[in-house]
Formats: C-alpha cells, sequence, structure tokens
C-alpha cells in the first residue's frame, strides 16, 4: 500500500474500545496501548495522584458504599481500585452488630468497640484497671490494648476525602472517552523505494536527463 493511503487509513481508524476498557480497568492503561506514553504518564500521576490524595485525607472510610453509595458510584469510575479498597474495608474494617430491631448489620466501630479477629463481630471493651488500656475478653483470651479497627476522620476531612475521589471519578471518564476515540501511533517508516529514488535524483539522472545549472558552462 502506498505510503498516503495506510496515512488515509491510520486517520479513519474506527473507534478503540479495547483502549476504552483498558481506560475502566486502570487510569492511562488506554493510552498506553495506543502508544501515547507521555499521556499515558500524565493521566497516571493525574487522576490516582487525586484520587490517593482523597484517600489520605479522609482515610479509607471516604470509600463506603453501604454509607456513601451515591458518591461510590463516582468513585468507581476509577476502576476495580476502588472496587478493592472497598472490599477490604467492608470485611476488614467494619464490625458486624445487630441493630435495635435484632437484624444483622455491618457497620463503623463505636469508640468503645474492637473487632473479633475470628467473626468480625463487635466486642465491646473496658478499661484495664491496671494500665487504664481499652481490654476485651474474646473466648477466654485477653486482648490489652484494645482499639477500634479504625478511627473514622472528622466530618470536614472525609467530605474532602470523599470530594477529591469522586472528582478523580468524572476526570477518569473523560479519560476513557479520549482513549476510546483516539487512534494508535505507530512509528513511521520510509519505504525502501522512496531511498532509493531520492538518491538517484541526487546523483543528477532522472529517467534519462541531466539537471544543469542555468548559466553554466556545459
Amino acid at each position: 500500500m502506498p505510503p498516503a493511503a495506510s496515512s488515509q487509513a491510520a486517520e479513519s481508524e474506527p473507534l478503540q474500545p479495547v483502549a476504552a476498557l483498558l481506560a475502566v480497568v486502570f487510569p492511562g492503561l488506554g493510552h498506553l496501548y495506543l502508544g501515547r506514553f507521555r499521556q499515558a504518564a500524565l493521566i497516571m500521576v493525574g487522576v490516582l495522584g487525586l484520587y490517593g490524595t482523597g484517600v489520605l485525607i479522609g482515610g479509607i472510610s471516604c470509600i463506603d458504599r453501604r454509607d456513601n453509595f451515591i458518591w461510590f458510584m463516582g468513585q468507581a469510575l476509577v476502576g476495580p481500585l476502588t472496587l478493592g479498597l472497598d472490599q477490604y474495608h467492608q470485611s476488614h474494617m467494619k464490625v458486624i452488630a445487630s441493630d435495635k430491631n435484632g437484624a444483622t448489620i455491618i457497620r463503623s466501630a463505636n469508640p468503645n468497640e474492637m473487632r473479633d479477629p475470628d467473626s468480625g463481630r463487635a466486642v465491646v471493651t473496658f478499661p484495664d484497671p491496671a494500665t487504664g488500656l481499652p481490654t476485651a475478653n474474646i473466648n477466654g483470651k485477653k486482648y490489652s490494648p484494645a482499639w477500634p479497627p479504625y478511627v473514622k476522620s472528622v466530618s470536614r476531612t472525609n467530605e474532602l476525602g470523599t470530594l477529591f475521589t469522586t472528582i478523580a471519578g468524572f476526570l477518569n471518564v473523560i479519560v476513557i472517552v479520549d482513549a476510546g476515540m483516539n487512534r494508535r501511533l505507530e512509528r513511521k517508516r520510509t519505504p525502501a523505494s522512496a531511498g532509493k529514488g531520492g538518491s538517484a535524483a541526487g546523483g543528477g539522472a532522472a529517467g534519462g536527463r541531466t539537471l544543469r545549472v542555468p548559466g553554466a558552462k556545459a
């Protein structure tokens, strides 16, 4: 195929569903697939930097599909990273308890509770008379100090963390659309025939004719 024809084919490439899917899986991965390495690096630093800053500010509690489902939908646009953090939050940082009606619920631990390492249930702690540290007895085993799995950040800090991580998710939507509508970059190669033609022309003979400079003696 002539160079002009291959260039036109590259310009009219269809949508890139693979690149869009990779961008959903991880921010910047779609542009990496397209060969746009600089853009991929900037996307990873920008989106993941904003997302990580939100988690550092608000803690893992700002990613919570049970308590903040609407915000979680925006955070999930970052990809499986959000799903993994939420799963860890629900299964390792929260406790199993009963509400006032006796139904089993999963919630954040209170300041005077610890999480049973085996069952995940909430266990009420009491101050140790000797040390004053929170202590709990679980199946005859003494735990001291018995702290909650984590201390939830204060409201303003938690809100900032939630906001940052959600904005990162919506930024990744732009990244996904751009990856799906962009074209793949390929290295330009000079055809061998073009090189030969150029050398022949430079040698002074082209089609049996000799090139002369006007005014020069033959």
